[in-house]
């Protein structure tokens, strides 16, 4: 084999696997072009045109959409799940403590309606950023009523519970959990494909 031809090679290689072509498909498509090529006396290059159209090509032709698609963005792990779900509810533990703070004070008024319809809310938060990362998109559809009808329940809640304070919080506390479930996912954010 030629040094062109080579390096014909090389590229349409490194292209499939850009491609989300596994190898052996792309050994087995390189061994029919090495063939054709060496059947027809022709340059790859000459027979097939610039490596990356033809490794375009042929994940067209050799991979169906749905696996083109599952390839080039995988089911998540556990952890980016976890982290996927933990993400919206430490925003809103940050932006919910230092506003409350802000207008209430150091000391929370702790009200059944506030600890139910938060509560509510924050597992709405969760789901909604849990969903998103599920593999099966038939279980999506329940859980998206599942996330709707938790934050109409923690609105329900916080408006219509009673609201004489039961205890008192210090503001700073709500935050934490906000702080502790954020750093580690700002630390290892979940790499997302560039295409």
């Amino acid at each position: 084999m030629s040094d062109p031809a080579i390096r014909w090679n090389a590229r349409v290689r490194l292209a499939l696997a850009a491609r989300s072509v596994d190898a052996d498909t792309a050994d087995t498509v390189l061994d029919e072009v090495t063939q054709h090529c060496a059947d027809s006396g022709e340059s790859p290059q000459d027979a097939f045109g610039p490596p990356e159209e033809y490794a375009t090509a042929v994940a067209g032709a050799r991979l169906p959409p749905g696996e083109r698609l599952r390839r080039a963005h995988p089911d998540p792990t556990p952890r980016e799940a976890l982290r996927a779900a933990a993400a919206p509810v430490a925003l809103a533990s940050l932006t919910a403590g230092a506003c409350l703070w802000a207008v209430h004070g150091l000391m929370l008024p702790l009200t059944p309606g506030a600890l139910a319809g938060s509560a509510l809310i924050a597992a709405a938060l969760a789901g909604a950023g849990l969903l998103p990362t599920l593999p099966n998109r038939r279980r999506r559809a329940p859980g998206w009523a599942a996330v709707a009808a938790a934050t109409l329940l923690g609105a329900a809640a916080l408006t219509s519970l009673p609201g004489e304070p039961v205890g008192h919080l210090p503001a700073p506390l709500l935050c934490l959990p906000g702080l502790a479930l954020l750093l580690p996912y700002g630390a290892h954010r979940p790499k997302t494909p560039k295409d």
